[in-house]
């Protein structure tokens, strides 16, 4: 008798900024959806990602893409989904330290019929612009993860007329403060440098920075 057979399962997509990990099942409708954008919006979507790529827009850059939407005549909802999948491909590309063919090769492997064509020079010019920024930030993490990262620094100068410890010192004291992050939690510290020590950072810095 004739016996109906299921279909072996198919193989998931494995993608290269996953190491090798398959794809989540909604990827290719996310990209999907940047194809569905109209090509004004497509030619432009750095604007709208570049505030979005690490965290959530600010009020400013909020109404930037929102003049944009009214400029083009755009529901600024319809962003949500390609914005969804395009931060989770460059920044996964970046974390892999991904080159822009094996990029390019995700991108169309989640499509092999060749219909998010559209989106693949669109998703390339969006790595190339944000590869550094997301890559410096991987070091910023990992330093944070383990140890104190500096993320600002403020300075003044003052000086020491008098004190409990002497007349007429009338020296110059540079104050610098530091903000620093490790691991979720943020501070800052304040360092007095006399003359001395704020030249030997001042030639440090120089033998550092090229």
């Amino acid at each position: 008798m004739f016996e109906l057979k299921h279909p072996p399962p198919a193989e998931p997509l494995r993608l290269r900024c996953l190491r090798g990990a398959p794809a989540p099942a909604d990827l290719a409708a996310d990209v999907r959806a940047l194809v569905a954008l109209p090509e004004a919006l497509r030619q432009r979507f750095w604007a709208v990602l570049e505030p979005c790529l690490e965290a959530d827009p600010d009020e400013a850059a909020q109404r930037r893409i929102f003049a944009l939407c009214e400029e083009l005549g755009v529901d600024p909802v319809s962003l949500q989904v390609p914005l969804r999948g395009a931060r989770f491909l460059l920044t996964n590309a970046a974390r892999a330290a991904l080159g822009d063919d094996a990029f390019v090769a995700d991108v169309e492997a989640l499509a092999p019929t060749g219909e998010l064509r559209a989106a693949v020079g669109v998703l390339l010019a969006c790595y190339q612009k944000a590869r550094t920024r997301l890559r410096l930030s991987i070091v910023a993490r990992t330093v944070a993860d383990h140890g104190k990262l500096a993320e600002d620094v403020s300075w003044r100068v003052d000086k020491i007329i008098h004190s409990e410890h002497g007349d007429g010192v009338n020296l110059p004291v540079a104050v610098l403060t530091f903000r620093y992050r490790e691991g979720d939690r943020s501070d800052r510290i304040t360092l007095h440098l006399l003359p001395e020590q704020l030249q030997k950072l001042k030639e440090a810095c120089g033998s550092i920075l090229p």
